[in-house]
């Protein structure tokens, strides 16, 4: 059983945040589903390291690890009595630019995704984008 003195431990070695408090818990219990189920606690890492402490935790626990950041779930995926880690706080920066191979990579919505045809695109035809 996980107890308050565990969840102490970890956040004390997070950079990031981590709350295991009533306030948060509740907030993060429902997503746009009719479900609702509370967390035991709710992350949001700064970095790679930070996940995998977050990863090795749970497994020693015996939680689960539900995943969460903008527009993750519409039918309840998202919820659960694990630790909710939304990853869309801090891991939003791009992280390499190769123009040799015309890619660009960057953490969005937490994850390290190559939008190579986005900046193939823009980089080929380069144009002002008007809105009307």
């Amino acid at each position: 059983m996980t107890t308050i003195e565990h969840f102490e431990a970890l956040r004390d070695t997070l950079e990031g945040d981590f709350f295991f408090d009533k306030l948060h818990r509740v907030i993060y219990s429902t997503d746009a589903s009719a479900y609702k189920q509370e967390p035991l606690a709710v992350a949001y890492p700064k970095n790679k390291e930070d996940i995998k402490k977050i990863i090795h935790f749970a497994k020693q626990q015996k939680i689960s690890v539900i995943p969460r950041t903008a527009g993750t779930s519409l039918a309840g995926q998202v919820v659960g009595d694990g630790i909710i880690v939304d990853v869309s706080k801090y891991l939003t920066e791009i992280v390499e630019l190769n123009v040799l191979f015309q890619s660009l990579y960057g953490w969005w919505n937490g994850r390290k995704q190559c939008l190579r045809f986005a900046f193939y695109t823009l980089w080929k035809y380069p144009r002002p984008f008007i809105s009307s």
